[in-house]
């Protein structure tokens, strides 16, 4: 007897073994392992992604884009995108899937949609098809793009880490505890942090027709105390009978938020749960449980994230249980080898001499007996199909190893199925040599290997369908998975790039070393990590694609890290877009700049004129009416040269806001800069060298000759001064260019000149350059990186070209030197006027008539009276324009002359210019400024006034365009 209990024993032992290999067997773990990557990959993407059946319904829907509708993929699974979206929505997306099932795709577009609680949103669309193995339309994949939501999608890109991450928690209590009370206390406590609530607790057994109920396991806060506090087995009651009924029938998350509560009366009462939150617990032994938290402190509303949370606890929890449960009762059991056989997964034959001796249940069940006893004493050849019977027997004959071979088995009635068998010798009842045969019927397996390849290559496609680009990578680096998109942006084939280490091959130096560092720090553990990256890739062609990464690991089922997934994007064009608006900000910011001291400078110089007019007049009125030998005429001509002096300062300031006075004719740029070499040569250094390059044929410009002269002599001064004591090279050029919008918007001028031809005087030298910072402040006034005491000339310069229509364009970097090149609109033939001038003799001239002198200052008044009528006029003053409007009406018929001042209150020059024609249309009025003649004459329309006068002027000027104007 003894005999028997120990070869029982060992046969308990060996059929042990055999159940574990098979079952180690049938996990197909690459397949599966495959299949469950592609899956999460697209269930993962912050991408909206949608599988349409050719019908319009939706066939799969991944939660990024149930979640973006407001539904889960659940409620969107089957449907028709009509019950999700309001009819010229769901029109829209028809019209995308007919598109895509005509033409193989649908190119990206934008559609606005509404989520489930009303509000909208614009989606940007991909579609393309998915055909079967025969080329037949099977899905429509359309991936989407929430364009104005990208907060709302970072917030939910994190929470759902933050999901991930509680997920994992729970899953490393799981895996760390073997015993049950360990694990459930580890759940509650990590559940109670996690949810912040009052409140964990499980239920065991949930079962709404008992009499009694408990609660094993609690955790809870001190200041809310549940069952744990009181006993331990409690009256089941109507309400709670419910509540278990309604989790039990729900088979998902049920919240309560008033009312009935799972608690004792002592413990509700004292401590009543406002809101709590349930899920059922299906273990694969035993009856149910529940799992719950209560929030005791306030009312809450607990939200979809938390819900789903829950359900995913609850289902992990659920199967961790079970398989503690089956565990714990596999252990405890009493029974031996037979009780193991009969509720073994597995058929479990005794062999002897080819002849079935014995047999569990589930043997009889799988070749369609009734009864394991009906298969005893038959060839153990009977229950292999006839075609397969040579393996096998040659395999039970002479396999003397425990590895496992595939073959066909044979029922009952003559039906075949697939089988996998593995044999070993034993010693069958402490006597006699057996053989020992596990049986496993594949069936189901073979099903599930064949919808596992098929969702491969459905997912494959799905992968070469979507816009975005796809890149696995292993810990090493090595590349493991890339989609079209992938291998359309880099320029090379799948079978080039997976096996190639990714930041050997397919980055750029400049990133490869410091991205290769983060992501060996991120695969160790020892970078934080995080989901947006943004890096460079290299294309075949060489060029660089900058692409934004979206990022997540690939862990195996027990956390570990195994690799890295990235969807990217490529925003190079978006780059580039967002870098010419910042570019373009910076040119409008520096044209203010130098608008608002252009403006400063032009007041100023105005008012600064006024004074000068008063000074120089009284002077010159003076002057006339001395003789030489006066001892206070030396003192009253110096008086005038330090006012002109003044008045030079004055035009400097116009010229710097381009409103300086002009005496314009067409001139050669190339004679300009011939008639002041000579200055030029004298006025640099002894150890600077010029270099001239003058253009041919080169087209005459409308310019003050003396101007033009100034812009030279200033730029030359400057290049000088930028070669210090070294010396160096100075090169002026000449010559023409036509100039686009885009070339004109990069000049440094207030208001863009029109495109066309120009022509241009460049000035280069070899000096040491400036940096972006001296270059934006150059055309500022009295700005200088020289000494105190220099600064304007460049910012006259601006002035002039400014004032003449033309632009400049500056090229310069710290020690390369400097090219600063002004360019002037070029005349065409027909707007070349003839530059003849007649002179008029003033020897003896006297005026006659009444003249009206209109200014807003006292000063120029007195001094213009008393010249006019030295000059033989009878004179009317008004001090400002609506005076002068007045005096006009009263006596127009007797005015001859009206001179007016342009910058006045109330009714400027311009303004009353239009007054008075309104009174006579043929009036003659001279406009007095400080601004130069065509700034005033372009505020007319081409009605300009008939003459003009530039302050601060003197007697002899005044008489002249009086002169002109009055013997015309």
């Amino acid at each position: 007897m003894k005999r028997d209990n120990k070869t029982n024993e060992n046969l308990v032992l060996e059929i042990r073994k055999l159940r574990e290999r098979n079952a180690a067997l049938v996990k197909q773990p690459a397949l599966l392992k495959e299949n469950i990557r592609f899956k999460t990959i697209i269930d993962s993407c912050d991408y909206g992604c949608i599988l349409f059946d050719p019908d319009g319904r939706i066939a799969y829907v991944n939660n990024s884009f149930a979640q973006l509708n407001g539904y889960t993929p659940e409620e969107m699974q089957g449907q028709d995108l009509s019950c999700f979206c309001n009819e010229e929505q769901a029109q829209t997306f028809k019209e995308i899937i007919n598109t895509t099932v005509k033409q193989g795709r649908c190119g990206e577009m934008e559609i606005e949609q509404v989520r489930r609680d009303g509000s909208d949103f614009t989606l940007s669309i991909n579609a393309g098809l998915v055909s079967d193995e025969n080329n037949r339309p099977e899905y429509i994949f359309v991936s989407t793009t929430n364009n104005h939501d990208w907060l709302l999608e970072k917030k939910a890109n994190a929470q759902h880490v933050d999901f991930l991450n509680n997920l994992n928690l729970v899953d490393s209590v799981l895996r760390k505890s073997a015993n049950i009370n360990l694990m459930m206390s580890g759940v509650l406590q990590l559940t109670l942090d996690m949810f912040q609530t009052d409140r964990a607790w499980l239920l065991f057994p949930c079962d709404p027709d008992s009499e009694q109920w408990s609660i094993p396991m609690e955790c809870t806060k001190p200041e809310f105390p549940g069952a744990g506090a009181s006993e331990n087995t409690f009256q089941m009651t109507d309400d709670i009978r419910r509540i278990c009924q309604k989790a039990l029938q729900s088979n998902d998350v049920v919240t309560i938020d008033s009312g009935s509560t799972i608690a004792p009366q002592a413990v509700d009462g004292l401590h009543s749960a406002l809101s709590q939150i349930i899920i059922a617990l299906h273990p694969q032994a035993g009856k149910p449980w529940l799992f719950g938290l209560h929030q005791c402190s306030n009312r809450r509303k607990w939200t979809t994230d938390e819900t789903t949370l829950l359900r995913e606890i609850g289902g992990r929890l659920s199967d961790a249980l079970g398989t503690r449960l089956l565990l714990q009762t596999l252990t405890e059991s009493e029974e031996k080898y037979r009780s193991l056989a009969q509720t073994s997964m597995e058929g479990i034959f005794f062999v002897k001499d080819g002849i079935c001796v014995e047999a569990n249940q589930l043997a009889a069940d799988m070749f369609g007996w009734n009864d394991p006893s009906d298969l005893t004493g038959k060839a153990w050849l009977d229950i292999i199909a006839p075609e397969s019977k040579n393996q096998a027997e040659q395999e039970i004959l002479t396999h003397v190893t425990d590895e496992p071979y595939e073959t066909t088995g044979i029922r009952k009635d003559g039906s075949k199925f697939p089988m996998i068998i593995h044999t070993k010798l034993i010693i069958y009842k402490s006597r006699h040599s057996a053989r020992a045969v596990s049986v496993m019927d594949i069936s189901q397996q073979k099903q599930t290997e064949n919808l596992l390849r098929l969702e491969r290559e459905r997912a494959e496609r799905y992968l070469n369908s979507a816009n975005t680009i796809f890149v696995a990578l292993d810990t090493k680096g090595i590349v493991t998975l890339v989609n079209k998109k992938a291998c359309n942006i880099l320029g090379r084939s799948e079978d080039y790039i997976i096996g190639k280490n990714w930041f050997d091959h397919f980055l750029p130096e400049s990133v490869k070393e410091k991205t290769k560092h983060v992501f060996r720090r991120l695969i160790t553990g020892e970078h934080e990590r995080f989901e947006y990256f943004e890096n460079s890739v290299l294309t075949a062609g060489g060029s660089e694609r900058l692409i934004a990464w979206h990022n997540s690991f690939i862990t195996d089922r027990q956390g570990v890290v195994s690799g890295f997934i990235s969807a990217g994007n490529d925003i190079t064009k978006y780059k580039q877009t967002e870098a010419e608006k910042l570019s373009l900000e910076k040119q409008v910011l520096h044209a203010q700049k130098l608008e608002s001291l252009g403006i400063l400078a032009g007041g100023i110089a105005h008012d600064f004129n006024n004074i000068l007019m008063a000074i120089l007049g009284n002077a010159d009125l003076a002057l006339m009416k001395m003789v030489a030998e006066n001892p206070a005429y030396g003192n009253m001509k110096a008086i005038v040269t330090s006012a002109k002096r003044a008045a030079d300062l004055a035009k400097q300031m116009l010229a710097y806001s381009g409103k300086g006075k002009f005496l314009v004719e067409a001139i050669n740029l190339n004679h300009a800069v011939d008639e002041i070499t000579h200055i030029l040569e004298v006025s640099i250094s002894k150890k600077t060298s010029m270099e001239f390059h003058y253009s041919d044929d080169l087209p005459l410009i409308e310019a003050d000759a003396t101007q033009v002269r100034q812009i030279i002599m200033n730029l030359v001064t400057n290049a000088s001064d930028a070669l210090g004591k070294t010396g160096g090279f100075i090169s002026i050029t000449t010559g023409t260019m036509n100039c686009d919008e885009s070339y004109l918007s990069s000049t440094y001028v207030d208001e863009i000149p029109p495109p066309g031809q120009y022509v241009y005087l460049e000035v280069t030298d070899t000096g040491c350059g400036m940096s972006r910072e001296t270059i934006s402040r150059m055309f500022e006034p009295f700005f200088t990186t020289k000494f105190t005491g220099r600064g304007l000339g460049l910012s006259a310069v601006l002035g002039i070209v400014k004032g003449h229509g033309g632009t400049i364009n500056i090229y310069s970097e710290p020690g390369a030197g400097t090219s600063i090149k002004v360019l002037f609109p070029a005349l065409t033939e027909s707007q070349v006027q003839s530059s003849d001038k007649t002179e008029i003799s003033q020897a003896a001239w006297t005026g006659y008539g009444t003249i009206l002198l209109v200014d807003d200052e006292e000063t120029i008044l007195s001094v213009g009276e008393q010249m006019l009528k030295h000059m033989g006029f009878d004179v009317l003053t008004a001090y400002d324009g609506e005076q002068a409007v007045n005096i006009y009406k009263e006596f127009s018929d007797s005015i001859t002359l009206v001179i007016l001042d342009f910058i006045m209150p109330r009714l400027d020059g311009e303004e009353t210019l239009r007054e008075l024609r309104r009174i006579k249309e043929d009036v003659l009025v001279v406009m007095c400024s400080g601004y130069n003649a065509r700034e005033i004459n372009r505020r007319f329309e081409g009605k300009p006034p008939a003459g003009f006068l530039h302050k601060p002027y003197i007697f002899s000027e005044l008489k002249s365009v009086l002169q002109q104007l009055i013997n015309r």
